[in-house]
C-alpha cells in the first residue's frame, strides 16, 4: 500500500511502507567506494546492513524501507519454523487465483494440490521434503517424466476403463 503526502508547493510526495520519509528507523548513506546507497539499522537487536542497489535517493529510501518492513516480519521468533506444505498452499492457492494465468494453467494448479493434499507429503515441513519423496508421489499419481505420445496417453485411459474415441 503506498501513502502520499502534500508538498507545500502543490504536490505529492510518495511516502515509503513504514510512513516515513528517511525518519531515524534507517540510516541511509553512501560508502565512498560504492555507487550504491547502503542502509543500517536494527531490529530487535539484531543489525541489518547492506547495499540499496540503487543510485537514486529515493528509490534508495524506498528500498531501505522494504528491507526494514522485511526484516520486521521475518524477525517473529514464533515464524522461524519452515511451513508445511499444506500451510503453505494457502499462499500457493492465492497466487493461482489471483496471478496472470490461463483457465487452463489455474485449473491444473488447483487440481494438482488436491491430489497433493490427499498425501502425508503435505503435513511435511517444506525444508524436509526431498527428491525421494516428491518421486515416490510422482509415482504414485503415474506421472512418469518422460514425454507421453497422444496415443501413449489413449492407451492408458482405456487400460483404466474408459473408452477412446478412435
Amino acid at each position: 500500500m503506498l501513502l502520499f503526502r502534500s508538498d507545500p508547493f502543490g504536490g505529492t510526495h510518495e511516502l515509503l511502507p513504514c510512513g516515513l520519509l528517511g525518519g531515524d528507523l534507517v540510516k541511509l548513506f553512501r560508502k565512498s567506494n560504492s555507487k550504491y546507497y547502503w542502509y543500517d539499522f536494527t531490529v530487535r537487536g539484531e543489525r541489518y546492513r547492506g547495499s540499496t542497489k540503487e543510485t537514486n535517493e529515493m528509490r534508495a529510501h524506498k528500498a531501505a524501507a522494504l528491507k526494514l518492513a522485511a526484516a520486521i516480519k521475518g524477525s517473529d521468533p514464533l515464524d522461524r519454523k519452515p511451513p508445511t506444505l499444506r500451510e503453505y498452499s494457502k499462499d500457493f492457492l492465492q497466487w493461482v487465483a489471483t496471478g496472470r494465468l490461463e483457465a487452463d494453467s489455474r485449473r491444473y494448479y488447483r487440481n494438482g494440490w488436491r491430489l497433493l493434499n490427499q498425501t502425508k507429503i503435505a503435513g511435511m515441513c517444506m525444508d524436509q521434503i526431498g527428491r525421494r519423496d516428491r518421486e515416490a508421489h510422482v509415482s504414485r499419481f503415474g506421472l512418469e517424466r518422460q514425454q507421453r505420445s497422444p496415443d501413449a496417453a489413449k492407451d492408458v485411459y482405456e487400460s483404466k476403463g474408459g473408452q477412446a474415441d478412435h
